[in-house]
């Protein structure tokens, strides 16, 4: 496989998933904008230890473990640069939110007391205040509608990612084709209930009281600035109960279950084949460093200890090549992040210019400070890819995987140590002449919402 078939092939996967979570079905919603939408893909996966992630400190698991809420946090927090291959800034969500909040806001407040009313009604209606009941002081916390909302919409986000992916599959060959008829109303079945439960419990309002917010914060953004402070400030983890980062902020999963490798949670099996799959000419793929990534190869080796690395190409047959893997869609909810103030005028800051930490758009955001905001990430496990490896490869994977460093192919991991968590365990699936399968739970893949231009001044 040369140069310019591996990166095909990572192309290919990478449209594949991008359509999956951008397409819609039956005149419906997509489960993102497309528009709105920036995939990146993790070079080498991303291997997840479970024990690091369970049992979560909560307000209502006073028993859980804040480090595994801290890693969570964390783990999350990163805002990567603007490639298809996902790369760290080195920059955090939640410090960039802290500049935010320390904006200075340039015009004074309306007088319009229908207006103030408006957003204190709306305000009121996505959050409650509680007493905590360790320290005794009051704490802003979303509503149990705002909370539902996002869990709903978690949920049949997922749910339509599944039909879509049952969809491409489906439309890969004449034969499967005329399947989908019959396949297609059991398949919408759960997409419906989802979006039910979802729209039927108050979504309108939800969505109706975060506008208003939007619309009515344009004239009271010294007020809004103080709201989202105060609750930026309630979900702080050194004050819900352990030891923090400075800036650090609990963050949630949905589902909150996705790190173990059990099979209790019924994650769908999605299937994919080089040969039945097309190349988009407008992929943000190629035309936002992907092929930069694979262009050394779609082997990976990093070395133990922060040695060297080295790339090279695998000698399959591109034509060959076949995935499966079972896969959870994991979306992120950050209740202490108040998204809707990047997009009100009239503030600036002074650790970036107008539009330095976002230009709103996919063109010239490489020195950008705060371009996507990761929403969601891609999580698999019992990873299959079906190939004709050569037997130099083959030996050349198990001596990388035997010496202990971290081994990927493409976007997958097939061996290395765990890089959350106090753990320094090695893992590694089995690499063969007829492919690899690597079983635990890996992130391949995040979904980001590019950010709109902000600051506007």
């Amino acid at each position: 496989m040369n140069e310019q078939q591996a990166s095909q092939l990572v192309q290919r996967l990478y449209d594949s998933i991008f359509t999956m979570l951008t397409g819609s079905s039956e005149g419906g919603p997509a489960a993102y904008d497309p528009n709105k939408t920036f995939i990146t893909l993790n070079k080498g996966g991303q291997l997840i230890n479970p024990a690091d992630f369970r049992n979560q400190w909560s307000p209502g698991n006073l028993d859980g473990s804040t480090d595994a809420t801290q890693r969570f946090a964390e783990l999350v927090d990163d805002i990567p640069n603007f490639s298809t291959i996902h790369t760290a800034s080195g920059r955090r969500v939640s410090e960039i939110y802290q500049q935010l909040l320390r904006a200075t806001v340039t015009a004074d407040a309306t007088s319009d007391p229908t207006k103030r009313k408006a957003y204190t009604d709306a305000w009121k209606f996505l959050h409650q205040t509680i007493t905590d009941e360790e320290t005794g002081k009051k704490r802003e916390v979303d509503s149990d509608l705002a909370t539902d909302y996002d869990t709903n919409q978690a949920l049949w986000r997922q749910k339509q990612g599944e039909f879509f992916a049952a969809f491409m599959a489906a439309m890969a060959t004449p034969e499967t084709k005329r399947t989908w008829p019959m396949l297609a109303p059991s398949l919408a079945g759960p997409v419906k209930t989802a979006f039910t439960k979802w729209r039927t419990n108050k979504a309108d309002q939800v969505e109706a009281a975060r506008a208003t917010l939007q619309t009515s914060g344009v004239d009271q953004v010294k007020r809004a600035f103080a709201d989202a402070q105060f609750v930026f400030d309630s979900y702080a983890i050194g004050t819900e109960g352990g030891t923090s980062v400075a800036g650090t902020r609990r963050s949630t999963a949905m589902p909150s279950n996705w790190f173990t490798s059990d099979n209790f949670n019924n994650w769908p099996t999605y299937k994919w084949e080089y040969s039945k799959s097309v190349t988009n000419t407008n992929s943000d793929y190629t035309r936002y460093g992907g092929s930069a990534g694979f262009s050394v190869g779609l082997w990976s080796f990093g070395a133990k200890a922060g040695g060297s690395s080295e790339n090279f190409h695998s000698d399959a047959n591109a034509e060959q090549v076949k995935l499966e893997y079972k896969w959870a869609l994991v979306n992120i909810r950050r209740p202490w992040m108040s998204p809707f103030l990047f997009s009100l005028p009239n503030w600036k800051t002074d650790v970036a210019r107008k539009g330095g930490f976002s230009n709103g758009t996919r063109n010239g955001q490489g020195n950008s400070l705060f371009p996507l905001l990761p929403m969601a990430f891609l999580a698999v496990k019992d990873v299959t890819v079906t190939a004709n490896f050569s037997q130099a490869e083959v030996d050349r994977a198990k001596k990388a995987i035997s010496a202990g460093g971290k081994v990927g192919w493409g976007p997958f991991s097939v061996g290395g140590n765990y890089e959350r968590g106090s753990s320094r365990e090695h893992v590694a699936g089995t690499v063969g002449n007829a492919g690899f399968r690597m079983p635990g739970v890996q992130i391949i893949g995040w979904v980001n919402q590019i950010m709109p231009m902000c600051p506007p001044e």
